[in-house]
């Protein structure tokens, strides 16, 4: 990571369900486990100055400040996706986005206020944007800008869900799911549900289940406290780990949502499963909720049990998502209010030489004029002069500075040589010249 140039290019490359099927997505994108890792790698890549990675489930986003311009900034990104998923660029390249300055911004606000989330207005995503934030800022690769940005991106986040009905009944996808499976059930409180995982998204899930009254939710995890921990606060039962398979054989329903990278569940288990498991049970349901995936895509083939990722449940979920439509518009509008305040912020930052350059060679004439001035004062009089004429330079360098920031933040709006003008209406070019 370099902090040499004074060139501070904001850019953004992500991938989504938006724009990638879940089978490259488990290879495009970086498990929420490998996130620090990734981190130290893009900072110490040269032309790199402030990295943060948000991995979600159903997203990789890298948003970086690099000391290039957009197109140099975007290839360095695009190369250390295309090395971590060891895929060609050109077959993961129509899968990405990628944006600049005030748009990435406004990608990142969206993301935080639930808009361009999986299931709309859900509020799961802003914990884990914090956790992308602080874990940049644990390993010390936010600056100046990411700082803000993530700031004002929760703020923007937090309008949106006060000033619109966004959030209203939002659900989560785990709970969907749930309510996609509880469809093909008539009595909820005879049947089993396994969730495999603790976190927050089996957290989601658990509950969900107990409020539709599922008559035993059993939780299973490799931290076994873990399982304890997620039962008693859902009212289930915590099972070991080498109890997956015979649970399996019994269960209604299958909730996987681990960050293992492999799968949990295969064909050869399913197949074992079957022989074990009673007719009568019906057929087995499963949820694979998990990027990489926990439960192999070939278990779809298998007779009596129905799989569903992701991708399944975001079809499904669309179908259900015209109500929120106005309050998406409404948050639209928030969004490109705050992103365009944020876009603001980020060019003034193009006067910090101009101000700095002003305020030196004012603060050189003010001192150069004291001592001349007030050489046979006495020191409490030179003292009482400095202090006074400080006073009058701070009023006098006010107005400039805050019309140097001005300008600079109208330079996207077709006015690019104000900044210049003034530097050369104050002479600042040849400042080191001034005497």
């Amino acid at each position: 990571m370099t902090n040499e140039s004074t060139t501070r290019t904001l850019l953004m490359i992500g991938q989504s369900h938006r724009t990638t099927p879940i089978a490259l997505r488990e290879e495009i994108g970086i498990p929420e486990v490998e996130a620090e890792n990734a981190i130290a790698a893009l900072a110490e890549t040269t032309g790199i100055m402030e990295v943060a990675v948000l991995s979600t489930c159903n997203r990789t986003e890298i948003y970086a400040v690099t000391s290039t311009d957009y197109e140099g900034g975007v290839a360095m990104l695009e190369e250390y996706l295309a090395g971590h998923s060891a895929r060609a660029l050109p077959e993961i390249a129509p899968h990405l986005y990628r944006f600049e300055g005030a748009d990435a911004a406004r990608q990142l606000f969206l993301v935080v206020a639930g808009m361009d989330s999986m299931m709309v207005g859900e509020s799961q995503i802003v914990g884990q944007v914090k956790d992308a934030f602080q874990l940049a800022g644990d390993r010390g690769t936010t600056g100046t800008i990411l700082k803000r940005l993530f700031h004002h991106a929760l703020e923007a986040g937090k309008r949106v869900r006060t000033e619109t009905t966004i959030a209203e009944g939002a659900v989560s996808v785990a709970s969907a799911a749930v309510s996609v499976v509880r469809r093909v059930f008539d009595r909820f409180e005879s049947r089993a549900a396994l969730i495999i995982g603790a976190g927050e998204t089996a957290e989601l899930a658990a509950k969900s289940l107990a409020q539709f009254g599922f008559g035993s939710i059993w939780i299973t995890n490799r931290t076994p406290e873990r399982a304890r921990e997620l039962a008693t606060r859902v009212g289930g039962q915590a099972i070991l780990w080498e109890e997956l398979s015979a649970r399996l054989s019994k269960a209604d329903a299958v909730f996987a949502c681990t960050a293992a990278t492999t799968p949990l569940i295969d064909v050869a288990m399913i197949r074992t499963v079957r022989s074990e498991r009673s007719p009568r049970r019906g057929p087995l349901f499963l949820v694979d909720l998990a990027v990489p995936r926990n439960i192999d895509p070939a278990v779809r083939d298998s007779d009596g049990v129905f799989l569903y990722d992701l991708d399944d449940l975001q079809s499904m979920i669309e179908q259900n998502q015209e109500r929120r439509s106005l309050a998406a518009r409404q948050g639209e509008t928030i969004i490109d209010e705050e992103a365009l305040r944020f876009d603001r912020w980020l060019l003034s930052l193009g006067a910090g030489e101009s101000i700095r350059l002003l305020r030196h060679k004012w603060e050189r004439i003010h001192h150069a004029e004291l001592d001349r001035i007030a050489k046979n004062l006495k020191p409490e009089e030179r003292e009482r002069m400095a202090r006074f004429s400080h006073n009058v330079l701070k009023k006098i360098l006010h107005g400039p500075t805050v019309r140097l920031r001005d300008v600079a933040g109208m330079k996207r709006n077709g006015d690019p040589d104000h900044e210049k003008s003034l530097r050369e209406l104050f002479d600042l070019a040849s400042d080191e010249d001034d005497s």
